[in-house]
C-alpha cells in the first residue's frame, strides 16, 4: 500500500472522536480493483469510522494502585477519605494481630 493511506486515515478516526491509547486494525482483502490513494484512504478511513459509530466509547482515567495500613479504629475513616479522594478500594487483607489493623489497597 502507498505510505500514508492506511494509519493516517484510522488515526484521523481516531483523533475525531478524542480516542488516545486505542487502536483499530483493519484488513483488506484485494478483489482485483485498484483503488488509488484517494479509494484507500477512504477505505481504511471509512472502516474505521464505521467501527467506531457502531461502539459505546467509554472514558478511562488513569489510577494508580496504594496499599496502606489502617489501624482497625480507623478503617471506616479511611473508606470514607478513600472515597472522597476519587479512589476505590479493590482489596482488604485479613486483620494483622501483631500490628492492630488492615492493610488496604486502593486505586485513587
Amino acid at each position: 500500500e502507498p505510505g500514508g493511506t492506511g494509519g493516517k486515515p484510522i488515526l484521523s478516526a481516531l483523533e475525531t472522536l478524542y480516542c488516545d491509547h486505542s487502536a483499530i486494525m483493519v484488513t483488506r482483502y484485494f478483489g482485483g480493483t485498484k483503488l488509488g490513494t484517494g479509494g484507500l484512504i477512504r477505505a481504511y478511513g471509512g472502516a474505521a469510522r464505521d467501527l467506531l459509530n457502531t461502539i459505546e466509547l467509554e472514558e478511562m482515567v488513569a489510577m494508580r494502585r496504594c496499599r496502606v495500613f489502617v489501624p482497625a479504629e480507623a478503617i471506616g475513616i479511611a473508606y470514607g477519605q478513600i472515597e472522597a479522594a476519587g479512589g476505590q478500594a479493590t482489596e482488604q487483607d485479613e486483620f494483622d494481630d501483631t500490628r492492630g489493623g488492615f492493610y488496604v489497597s486502593f486505586d485513587v
